[in-house]
């Protein structure tokens, strides 16, 4: 029997915080799932890298280049219900002139700000950096988190920054919770039938360990956690796109949508 859960109970993710996955919303640019760039995304300021930190991809950003003193903007917003102990993320970057780039994260109760937490760098880090912030431990009421990745030009609003500033991340998560590979996250196991009306059957290659299974809105909203099994009861979800998770201990070791009918 699946089991019901509150997201306060759970560990809270970064929708796609390893930048792994992309899609194509307009003509101008190609942005990570679940992320929104600035500029109503009519410049391609963010890019997906190769070189990543772990996985197949990282983010890639820089300034928008052709409007003076507007920074490029990378950030995404989802469902929290409380603030973790820390946020972690893999950066490198290359800072030329008074140019900097930083990473915001921001929890918000509605439209009131509760508390924010900045990381900044105005020199170049040329290999990758793991950055582990530490996050106070308050509790007030918290309805979401907006996370914040900027590659900005030099003080003022005249255009003095620099073509070649640009920030790349890869790897962000909350408690220790790391990113894993797209390879790991889809690879080892496989759902059927898809899209499902009723019972999801899953296959697990032998050897791959887990021990319970998470599925969440795509806006990362926690609906049900079950134990390991090979069938899936999802006849009591409203029809819609879902992430299924797997589980093993407190590491994420796979990732599927999921399409209820």
């Amino acid at each position: 029997m699946l089991a019901l859960f509150t997201e306060s109970q759970s560990q809270l993710l970064v929708p796609n915080g390893n930048f792994e996955t992309w899609g194509l919303y307009n003509t101008w640019t190609l942005d990570p799932e679940f992320w929104i760039t600035g500029n109503f995304q009519l410049a391609t300021n963010t890019l997906p890298d190769s070189s990543a930190y772990e996985g197949e991809l990282a983010m890639y950003l820089e300034p928008f280049h052709w409007v003076a003193g507007v920074p490029g903007l990378a950030m995404t917003t989802f469902d929290a219900s409380y603030i973790p102990e820390s946020f972690e993320f893999a950066v490198k970057c290359n800072i030329d002139g008074e140019d900097s780039v930083k990473v915001n994260v921001q929890f918000w109760n509605n439209n009131i700000k509760q508390y924010e937490r900045k990381w900044s760098s105005i020199i170049s880090i040329e290999e990758w950096e793991f950055v582990q912030l530490e996050l106070d431990n308050i509790e007030p009421a918290i309805t979401h988190c907006t996370i914040e990745v900027w590659a900005s030009y030099g003080q003022g609003l005249e255009l003095e920054g620099s073509f070649l500033t640009t920030i790349t991340i890869d790897a962000m998560s909350f408690d220790g919770v790391v990113g894993i590979s797209g390879e790991s996250l889809q690879n080892n196991w496989t759902t059927y039938p898809v899209p499902t009306k009723g019972y999801l059957n899953i296959d697990l290659t032998p050897g791959f360990e887990a021990d319970r299974f998470v599925l969440r809105t795509m806006n990362g909203q926690q609906v049900i956690e079950s134990p390991l099994a090979e069938r899936l009861d999802l006849s009591g979800i409203a029809p819609g796109v879902y992430v299924l998770e797997v589980w093993n201990d407190q590491r994420l070791v796979g990732m599927k949508k999921v399409v209820v009918e």
